[in-house]
Parts: structure tokens; sequence; C-alpha cells
């Protein structure tokens, strides 16, 4: 089953209240071949995102991109 996540544009900035999937992952780095994508306040380049595509991919689970979220600590 697949889930849709949430991915907003802001400005410049991708915002996603979600864990990221790698087929969103892999999209952002397509977006990011030419200069960098701001995703949740954390710059990422092409290649860290393809590498966080693959992460999810091979862990299959979706990856978490941005500073710790408030409910992570409980």
């Amino acid at each position: 089953m697949k889930k849709l996540v949430s991915l907003i544009l802001s400005g410049k900035e991708f915002i996603s209240a979600d864990p990221l999937g790698p087929t969103a992952l892999a999209g952002l780095s397509r977006l990011a071949s030419r200069s960098p994508v701001l995703v949740n306040g954390v710059r990422l380049s092409a290649q860290e995102l393809a590498e966080l595509a693959e992460e999810a991919r091979r862990t299959q689970r979706a990856v978490w991109v941005g500073a710790p979220r408030p409910d992570a600590a409980r």
C-alpha cells in the first residue's frame, strides 16, 4: 500500500510534515540537479537526495528530512 505524502512548496522551500519515501526523494534529487533544494530548512544537493532515496529504498522506510520533529523525543 502506498501512502501519499504532502510536500508543499512555500517560496523556495519544500515543506513536508511526513518522512519522505524513495520516489519523493528521487524526484527532489532530479529537481536539485542544477542547484541544491531546501527541504524543511535543510539545503540538499542532488547527490545527497539520491543517497537518501537509495537508503529509503534499501531499508523500505521513509526518511525524515530536516530538524528533529518535536514528537520524536517522546
